[in-house]
């Protein structure tokens, strides 16, 4: 796997949201697929929404927004 992500806010707030773009090989199908990447896209938040957006073979892109921070500190 790997990933980038960028700041979509100030981190001087207590909730932003990033931009994550990942490459993850392709192990998995149906709901076994679908947990694989929300693991592997909560190492940088709590996804909020994903997708597939290429495949290459037996890789495959995934493009995320992700929340990082805490909701209670609103």
């Amino acid at each position: 796997m790997t990933g980038l992500h960028n700041n979509a806010l100030d981190r001087s707030t207590s909730l932003t949201t990033e931009f994550v773009l990942m490459t993850i090989e392709l192990q998995a199908d149906g709901i076994a697929l679908r947990n694989h990447i929300e693991t592997q896209l909560r190492f940088y938040g709590e996804p909020l929404r994903w997708a597939i957006t290429s495949v290459d073979g037996t890789m495959a892109q995934v493009e995320a927004v992700v929340t990082v921070g805490d909701l209670t500190q609103l």
